[in-house]
């Protein structure tokens, strides 16, 4: 992701955050969005100077040598914590994140951006507490700590790469199993309600 023309960086690293949204229903629309995700980071630090190189500029790059730029290891509920003692706000981060969901599958709805056979199996959900669709969804930031939406992911890899990704990862799959009937807990309250909309 070449991305933003002045991205936020952390230890001098781009990076963007991969967060999980559910799907459990379309009428009404029924979205979850986990509590947790993680920052993939450049494996080079920041570089303007070199365009070329896009270890230092793209942020989905793994299984690469990091030579003396280790990248930071950092989960979303750490950066929340970074971002607050950086005088930011994460309760209007988060907020805007969930806008930006909400806005986007009701969008690609209503445009009919998604093939009919993909919103006729969604239709389906409905009524059935134990059928979900799971998303991966990318954030930005730039340096005065916008948020972007970069895009969402059907189907995420749920495959760890390091230890950091693999709690978040495992975290995201038990609980969903959990929340949507498939286990004996029910941990719902610790998803965060998007919007119930009647299409």
């Amino acid at each position: 992701r070449l991305g933003l023309e002045i991205p936020l960086l952390i230890g001098g690293h781009k990076f963007h955050i991969r967060a999980y949204m559910a799907m459990s229903g379309l009428e009404p629309l029924q979205l979850w969005m986990h509590e947790d995700g993680y920052l993939a980071f450049s494996p080079k630090k920041y570089n303007t100077a070199d365009l070329r190189d896009l270890r230092a500029h793209l942020t989905n790059v793994e299984g690469v040598d990091h030579e003396d730029d280790e990248p930071p290891k950092m989960n979303l509920r750490d950066f929340w914590r970074y971002a607050w003692r950086h005088g930011q706000d994460p309760i209007a981060m988060r907020a805007k994140m969930r806008e930006f969901l909400a806005k986007s599958v009701l969008s690609s709805a209503l445009l009919s951006r998604c093939p009919e056979n993909y919103w006729a199996g969604m239709r389906r959900l409905h009524g059935d507490s134990s059928c979900f669709e799971l998303f991966g969804v990318d954030f930005m930031l730039d340096a005065r700590w916008n948020v972007y939406l970069l895009e969402i992911n059907l189907s995420p890899a749920v495959t760890h790469t390091d230890d950091a990704r693999m709690r978040v990862q495992t975290a995201v799959v038990r609980d969903l199993v959990a929340a949507f009937g498939l286990g004996a807990a029910d941990p719902r309250p610790a998803h965060v309600l998007l919007y119930c909309i009647a299409l």
